[in-house]
């Protein structure tokens, strides 16, 4: 996928992304325009991809949905997967109090070698569906 491409889908992405963390914060679009200095009405146009944003209303939402930017672009698709990741995470913090510094490190050491093998699948992952089905299918 071209640099350009992955841009206009991150862009897509950003009105759904807000509409879900501002139900995630069971904020109700009145609630989040109010915060804002907004009208309801533009909130659901931002949502729905009707309208853009600058750099500026972007961090204000990063800041009134307590969330960074890579999540207000990230693909929808990998909300799921980074959810779980997260709970797989606090789960590991909590498991490795108290043990010594060695274990610590040889299970970091561990989850990068996995995230390494991950993203590697990722990527091969989206050479294949990109490559032409017609080469695939002669």
């Amino acid at each position: 996928m071209k640099d350009d491409d992955k841009l206009i889908l991150a862009m897509k992405n950003i009105g759904p992304n807000i509409r879900r963390r501002r139900h995630d914060l069971d904020l109700s679009q009145e609630e989040l325009a109010n915060r804002m200095n907004y009208s309801p009405g533009h909130i659901s146009h931002i949502e729905c991809g009707k309208c853009g944003m600058g750099i500026d209303a972007l961090l204000a939402f990063c800041k009134e949905l307590h969330t960074d930017c890579n999540s207000l672009f990230m693909d929808p698709r990998e909300w799921d997967v980074d959810e779980e990741r997260g709970k797989a995470i606090d789960e590991l913090v909590y498991l490795l109090r108290g043990k010594p510094l060695e274990y610590i490190e040889m299970v970091k050491h561990f989850v990068l070698m996995t995230d390494e093998v991950m993203n590697t699948a990722q990527q091969h992952r989206e050479e294949v569906t990109s490559c032409d089905t017609d080469a695939i299918l002669v």
